[in-house]
C-alpha cells in the first residue's frame, strides 16, 4: 500500500499501522515556542469517542502535574464527529504548559492534533492555534491512504 508522507510516497504492507507523528513549530527545531502535533490512535473495538476521551482525561490526570480542564466539547471537523480538550498542567521545569488538543474520529481510526505552548495561550496566539487545528481536513480518496 502507498503511504503519503509530506516529502513523497513510501509502499508499506498494507497489513502495518500507520503510527507515525508529525510535528510542526514556529521556531526552529531545539528552540521553544508553539507547536502543533499530528499522531494517530486506534479506537477500541466496542468504545466511542466519548469514552476515548475520558480515557485520554484519565490518562493526562494521573500523568501531568497539575493538569486542569480549560474546556472539552464534542463538535465535527471535516463531516466527522470530534471532541476538543484544552488544558494546563506544569512541567518538570515549573513551566505552565498549554494544551489544545483535537480528537476527530474517522471510523475506528483517530487523529489527534494537539497544539501545544510553554506558557498560557491567549488572545491571537489561542485563535491562531485553534484556527489551525480546526482546519484539519482528510486527504481525497485515491489520493492518500486513510490514517
Amino acid at each position: 500500500m502507498t503511504q503519503h508522507i509530506g516529502e513523497g510516497t513510501i509502499n508499506i504492507p498494507q497489513t502495518w499501522y500507520n503510527a507515525s507523528i508529525n510535528v510542526f513549530t514556529a521556531e526552529q527545531p531545539g528552540k521553544a515556542g508553539p507547536s502543533i502535533s499530528v499522531n494517530r490512535d486506534l479506537l477500541r473495538p466496542g468504545l466511542v469517542l466519548a469514552d476515548y476521551v475520558s480515557d485520554q482525561i484519565i490518562k493526562l490526570r494521573a500523568k501531568l502535574k497539575d493538569f486542569r480542564i480549560v474546556q472539552e466539547r464534542q463538535m465535527e471537523v471535516n463531516g466527522r464527529p470530534a471532541w476538543l480538550y484544552e488544558f494546563t498542567w506544569e512541567s518538570e521545569q515549573g513551566l505552565v504548559m498549554h494544551q489544545i488538543l483535537l480528537t476527530v474520529n474517522y471510523d475506528a481510526r483517530l487523529i489527534n492534533l494537539v497544539a501545544t505552548h510553554g506558557a498560557v495561550m491567549e488572545g491571537p496566539l489561542k485563535d491562531h492555534m485553534m484556527a489551525m487545528l480546526l482546519s484539519f481536513r482528510f486527504a481525497q480518496v485515491g489520493r492518500s491512504e486513510a490514517p
